[in-house]
């Protein structure tokens, strides 16, 4: 065997010819392309970055997978995907709140979490009181309730309501600091209602 252009060759002891052109061309492609040499992180140490890459990453990932879904926002980029609450601008005055869990949280803890998800909105605003309207017609017939059911979609528990927001007390209305306090517990201490 002759050697061939851009190829190197090495005899080893037994003095067979070794061919180890691929791997050189590899060497440098990968250096054309600014990545460091196999096993070798940017920093140039081989430990660390690239155990946690290999293994701690797949790891946590399968960990956090196994979990319901807890009270959070849905856009937080580190647990959204497995879901949270989410609000919106409704018609008029009314706000469209929400919220979706995984396949692991059971449809009571997801009403918890919406109902007072809307609580916290609404102390947000400053507002003692707000009604709590299932769908957008039970809104424009002012049909409010105290509770929210909720769906499962796909399996997954998922519901969504409007609420708005009053400064006086009427009848039907929701207290912003009773809600708050009465699910404090389910929400914060990660017990189902």
């Amino acid at each position: 065997m002759s050697p061939r252009t851009n190829r190197r060759w090495l005899t080893i002891p037994t003095q067979s010819p070794v061919r180890v052109a691929i791997k050189d061309r590899r060497a440098r492609s990968d250096a054309r392309q600014g990545r460091p040499p196999d096993g070798e992180t940017a920093a140039g140490s081989s430990g660390g970055i690239a155990l946690f890459k290999r293994i701690v990453a797949p790891v946590v990932a399968l960990l956090l997978a196994g979990c319901a879904t807890g009270y959070h926002d849905i856009t937080n980029p580190l647990v959204g995907w497995s879901g949270g609450y989410w609000e919106g601008k409704g018609p008029g005055e009314l706000v469209k709140v929400g919220f979706a869990g995984n396949n692991l949280i059971s449809k009571e803890t997801v009403g918890s979490y919406l109902l007072y998800r809307c609580a916290e909105i609404a102390q947000r605003e400053h507002k003692p009181y707000f009604a709590l309207y299932e769908s957008l017609p039970a809104a424009v017939v002012d049909e409010r309730s105290s509770e929210k059911s909720v769906t499962t979609v796909t399996g997954k528990p998922t519901t969504y309501a409007y609420i708005l927001f009053f400064d006086q007390a009427g009848p039907r209305l929701l207290n912003t600091a009773d809600v708050l306090k009465r699910l404090e517990p389910v929400v914060k201490g990660g017990k189902t209602s």
